[in-house]
Parts: C-alpha cells; sequence; structure tokens
C-alpha cells in the first residue's frame, strides 16, 4: 500500500487510540492542545495506530487460528454464496492471494493494467483497515469503562458500550465483504485478460 494511505490510516486510528490510552497513562486532556504539540505527537500517534491495527489484524483475522478467524469465515460465507470453492480454501478463488500469502504479481498485474481498479483495490483495503481499528479501540474503551478505576474520556454506560462495539463489528464485517467480493470480480476479469494476453 502507498505511504499516503498507510500514513492516514494509522494517524486515524492511532488518534482513536488516544481517547483511551491518555486517561490510561493519567495525562489531563480537558484542555485544548497547541498546534506545535499536536505535530509532535504525530510519531507517537503513528506508532500507536500501528499497534492498534496488529491487535486488531491479529484478533480479526488470525485467531483463534486463522482458518477459524472471523475474517476467514466471512470470505467463506461469501465462497459458499458464490458457489466458488468446496474445499473451504479462500485463497483459491483470490487471484491476489496465493497459499494464504498476498499475491503480489496480481496487484503489479493490476496497477499497470487498469489504475483505476488497482486503486479502488487499495481504497477499500484503506477503509477496512480503519474501521477494524476503530472496532479495537471502541472494545478497548468499553473494557477501560468497565473497570472500577478507570476514566475515559466517554462516558456511556455497559449497554451503550457494547451496542456501540457490536456496530463498529457490523460496520467492518460489511465494508470486508464487499470488498472481498470487489477483489474477486476484479481478480476474475484480470484472470481473462491474462488468458487473453498469453493466448
Amino acid at each position: 500500500m502507498p505511504l499516503p494511505g498507510l500514513l492516514i490510516e494509522y494517524l486515524v486510528v492511532g488518534s482513536m487510540a488516544l481517547l483511551w490510552i491518555l486517561p490510561l497513562l493519567g495525562i489531563d486532556v480537558s484542555g485544548q492542545i497547541e498546534l506545535g504539540s499536536a505535530a509532535a505527537l504525530a510519531p507517537t500517534i503513528y506508532i500507536l495506530g500501528m499497534f492498534v491495527d496488529f491487535i486488531a489484524f491479529a484478533l480479526l483475522s488470525q485467531l483463534p487460528t486463522k482458518k477459524y478467524s472471523i475474517k476467514h469465515m466471512i470470505r467463506l460465507a461469501v465462497n459458499r454464496r458464490l458457489d466458488l470453492d468446496k474445499n473451504n480454501n479462500c485463497d483459491s478463488t483470490n487471484v491476489f492471494y496465493e497459499n494464504g500469502n498476498r499475491n503480489s504479481a496480481a496487484h503489479i498485474w493490476l496497477s499497470l493494467e487498469n489504475s483505476h481498479l488497482f486503486n479502488e483495490v487499495k481504497e477499500r483495503s484503506s477503509r477496512d483497515r480503519i474501521a477494524r481499528g476503530a472496532f479495537i479501540n471502541i472494545l478497548i474503551l468499553w473494557l477501560l469503562s468497565a473497570t472500577a478505576h478507570s476514566t475515559v474520556l466517554i462516558d456511556l454506560t455497559n449497554l451503550q458500550w457494547l451496542a456501540a462495539s457490536i456496530f463498529s463489528l457490523l460496520v467492518w464485517i460489511t465494508l470486508e465483504l464487499n470488498s472481498y467480493r470487489f477483489e474477486l470480480r476484479v481478480g476474475s476479469e484480470l484472470k481473462s485478460r491474462k488468458v487473453e494476453a498469453s493466448s
């Protein structure tokens, strides 16, 4: 992914994480922050965003195992609905993946063949990353608000936090579903063009 995309994603996710990490560290944020101080915080926010994104990736794509992760189940449901694969192997139907790993050759081919579609795939990936980071941040805020001695910047009841967590998870699932369907359509077109080019 291009650096500007990752930069924005991590800054957005890291900024959301400040809602729980600053009170956790006992830092008073009730007053205004000067522009110079905010700029100095940018590298820290970026690293914090990377950390939260790693937790989100592990929780939604790798746990309890990759095969039984939420992300795999979403893709498996799409494959079954489209009647693409009977062997529970999501990657076999997606040209952008090979043996569970990103297929760089397919991304390079698409960037050369159709830059508009390539950018669309990247923008969807960026949107999905922000959504999964938002879910993890909201989940952490809820868990911290439930502890007896924790004060978070947003004061909600447990039921409201539960609703916010479920809503943010459903938003990520919806975006992930749409992105995966789009990847399959683009991948199918990419395969047919590669066949035409080789014949």
